[in-house]
């Protein structure tokens, strides 16, 4: 008479197998039927309930961003310049870092995941619930790479738009050459020839400058405007 009730009283979430199966595939209803079920021991469902929480706390963590390496040291850096775009259609920030010290491809990766974890906390934007939607992070050597405006970057990391990969680059052949002794190129001295580079950097800067003043482009506000007009003065 017994073991009728007890076959009466039986649920799906008495069958074992249902239950392991559920905590595999969907585990929220899989402990529900663990601490519904009749046969397993309280020890168990303490146990895989633990074991649950400990993996769901695991990869809470790692959903923001890519993680370090603890084991390679990170080269020293600087933050130069920092820009954050805010605006409808992308909130953006765009950061600019100094590197010296220990510099290889897998320390220069984990600055990067470093500096994106902290600029990726950033708030305070007023649109896309005031967290950047765009991430940039470009690694120079120098100040004088960074200022260059030539794109001499060693490593990048870029994350365009909300919910998009983290995308890490480094150029290992320039991150090569960065110990490398300075050597006679073409008759000039390394440091002569960044003189001429600096040199040629600012005399370009300094048309661009001059050709502005001389042949201001129409402002699209004021009267007078259109397309051709624009054209013929960029062309002068």
């Amino acid at each position: 008479m017994n073991n009728e009730n007890e076959a009466g009283n039986r649920t799906w979430c008495d069958n074992k197998t249902i239950v392991i199966i559920l905590l595999i595939l969907f585990f929220p209803v899989g402990l529900y039927a663990l601490w519904k079920n009749q046969y397993f021991s309280k020890v168990v469902k303490l146990s895989v309930t633990v074991l649950i929480a400990i993996f769901a706390i695991a990869s809470i963590a790692t959903e923001d961003g890519p993680t370090t390496s603890p084991t390679v040291a990170l080269p020293a850096y600087e933050i130069l310049k920092q820009d954050k775009y805010d605006a409808p259609i992308k909130t953006q920030l765009s950061i600019d870092v100094i590197v010296s010290g220990e510099i290889t491809k897998q320390s220069l990766n984990n600055l990067l995941k470093e500096l994106y974890s902290k600029a990726n906390a950033t708030r305070g934007f007023k649109y896309h619930g005031g967290k950047p939607t765009h991430i940039v992070i470009a690694l120079y050597p120098t100040k004088a790479h960074a200022e260059s405006g030539m794109g001499q970057w060693i490593a990048m990391l870029s994350k365009i738009g909300d919910g998009a990969t983290v995308e890490i680059e480094v150029k290992e052949g320039l991150v090569a050459t960065l110990d490398a002794e300075p050597e006679d190129k073409f008759g000039f001295t390394e440091e002569e020839r960044k003189g001429i580079f600096r040199a040629s950097i600012l005399a370009e800067d300094k048309a661009t400058a001059e050709a502005e003043r001389l042949y201001p482009l129409p402002d699209p506000s004021k009267g007078g405007y259109s397309q051709e007009v624009a054209q013929k003065q960029f062309l002068k």
